[in-house]
């Protein structure tokens, strides 16, 4: 008689890998109703304040847009650590809560005793996202300089990006901690640069742009797109051409502003990137095409398309439509 085979019925230990598995990638998923199953789980376990658990929980149930149980999960953990306030300051950063929450829990943990360590001041200033925020971007600054954080070069950029995020008003400070810098990386003058074309200093911009050691397809795109959202569209066109080479956003960029891309599918023929415009004729208007011919390969998506028939309705706004033929070619 053959012995049945029964199933073998999970252990303690399997069912701890299984959940040990969940919890690798925990802190990247955004299914709100997984991450609840194995908050549930997790208490049930009695591991919801474990100090290595604990920060994956809130940084999930963050990545979900829901701050008020990333905070309850912080609540439930009696004695929280460095990296446990820095997760619940990120959270607070990411959501878009107000920056007093974010700065609250700061000195909740300084009170504590617990001290901030190079990652806590850039999630703090993630918080303070406005031009409001100008006076905390100076007390972080401060608070930066008294306990001696300028050895990571990830903090004085991310004092940079916050001045530059508070407007005009916040760019003295900006300049005034670039100039103090005695290193400076790629992310400082992008920083930098960037918080200058945001204030309308395209002058400032532009000579340091001039001035920086290494550029990166961000150093380009920033200047490029200040070119083009103060209506500079020579100073634009000039510095696409000096590109040593483009991605989607420099191209999307030139095609918000006035620049299309015509797509000419017979080979040999290259693409061609056009500032379209309109001109009188006997005939009424016709299409003008001002460009330069390129050996880059574009992305052909929907948002190139309607980029493309965007401009040619601007183009020629006011005309009789009927007196205009567009002839599209196949996208492959």
């Amino acid at each position: 008689m053959q012995a049945s085979v029964g199933v073998r019925v999970p252990t303690w230990f399997s069912r701890r890998r299984l959940l040990e598995e969940k919890l690798s990638d925990l802190h990247r998923c955004t299914n709100l109703d997984l991450v609840k199953q194995i908050h549930a789980q997790l208490l049930k376990s009695h591991l919801h304040h474990d100090l290595y658990v604990a920060p994956k929980l809130i940084s999930a149930f963050s990545l979900s847009r829901s701050i008020s149980y990333a905070v309850n999960v912080f609540n439930q953990v009696p004695h929280p650590n460095v990296h446990l306030y820095n997760s619940i300051i990120r959270a607070h950063a990411h959501n878009d809560s107000h920056p007093s929450l974010a700065l609250a829990t700061f000195f909740d943990m300084q009170r504590n005793g617990i001290s901030p360590d190079n990652f806590t001041y850039p999630f703090l200033l993630k918080a303070c996202n406005s031009y409001s925020s100008l006076h905390l971007v100076q007390m972080i600054h401060a608070h930066v300089e008294k306990f001696g954080f300028y050895g990571d070069i990830f903090v004085p950029n991310s004092l940079i990006d916050s001045y530059s995020r508070c407007g005009s008003a916040g760019l003295d400070g900006a300049v005034k901690l670039f100039l103090a810098m005695e290193e400076r990386d790629v992310v400082t003058w992008n920083s930098m640069i960037g918080g200058l074309v945001k204030g309308g200093e395209l002058d400032g911009a532009s000579k340091l742009f001039g001035e920086m050691p290494d550029r990166d397809m961000v150093s380009w795109n920033t200047m490029l797109d200040g070119y083009a959202k103060a209506g500079k569209m020579d100073k634009a066109f000039e510095l696409f051409d000096r590109m040593p080479e483009r991605n989607i956003i420099s191209w999307s960029t030139m095609q918000n502003k006035g620049y299309s891309i015509l797509v000419f599918m017979a080979e040999p023929e290259p693409m061609l990137t056009a500032q379209a415009t309109h001109i009188p004729t006997n005939a009424g208007r016709s299409i003008f095409v001002k460009g330069t011919f390129c050996k880059e390969k574009v992305l052909r998506d929907d948002s190139c398309l309607q980029a493309l028939l965007h401009i040619c309705i601007l183009v020629v706004a006011g005309t009789n439509p009927a007196s205009l033929f567009i002839k599209l070619e196949t996208f492959t």
